[in-house]
């Protein structure tokens, strides 16, 4: 199957996944007691053009994007199922999927950070990276480690391959990974959590990637 496919596949069960857990008394984008506390939507809002405005904005520092990469940000734009459900494991447990987009807001943020680092680090052989969602721990709002990341160069050929606190993974084994377990990829180090949720709900009929 080609990236494009394969993005739009996720694409389209991460509506599935986010239209369940919803359902289902997940809070998407809240944390206890703080409501609201991820702003961004489950998917990015920007149009397909500013979508792509912002694709070549990045590539004009950091060189071609793998094409599963750029599929992802010009086709979806960024995709969180962030959040937590008073009756499931921690959301430090579930690492819910989340992918910040690479529009609207996050542009400035991410074009700021590879501007510092052209002026401070390229020299130093210090790798380009996009951050991509905050580690484990913090996406409960615990102190944790460096974010989930993308560095660069990558192969434009190749497998995008994502930096998730020290795990090496491509893009696309990621995504299959949270369709996997109902939209939380951390349940792959701890299954035993997952008899806590109705996974066999969240993952019906949801698409191969």
């Amino acid at each position: 199957m080609n990236p494009v496919d394969s993005i739009k596949r996720f694409g389209e069960n991460a509506l599935t996944l986010a239209t369940r857990l919803k359902g289902l008394g997940y809070h998407l984008g809240d944390l206890p007691e703080k409501p609201g506390y991820w702003y961004e939507p489950v998917f990015c809002s920007a149009s397909r053009q500013e979508r792509e405005d912002a694709v070549r904005q990045i590539e004009v520092r950091v060189g071609p994007l793998p094409l599963d990469l750029r599929a992802f940000y010009v086709e979806l734009g960024g995709v969180s199922l962030l959040g937590f459900h008073p009756e499931w494991p921690e959301p430090q447990e579930l690492d819910p999927f989340s992918i910040a987009p690479l529009a609207g807001d996050w542009v400035g943020h991410h074009l700021n950070n590879l501007d510092e680092w052209a002026y401070e680090q390229k020299q130093d052989g210090v790798p380009a990276f996009i951050e991509l969602a905050p580690d484990a721990l913090h996406k409960g709002n615990i102190s944790g480690g460096p974010p989930y990341s993308v560095s660069f160069p990558q192969d434009s050929e190749q497998q995008t391959i994502l930096d998730l606190g020290g795990e090496r993974l491509s893009l696309i084994d990621y995504l299959r990974r949270s369709c996997k377990w109902g939209g939380f990829p951390g349940l792959e180090a701890a299954p035993e959590l997952a008899q806590r949720l109705p996974l066999t709900l969240l993952c019906q009929g949801l698409l191969e990637i």
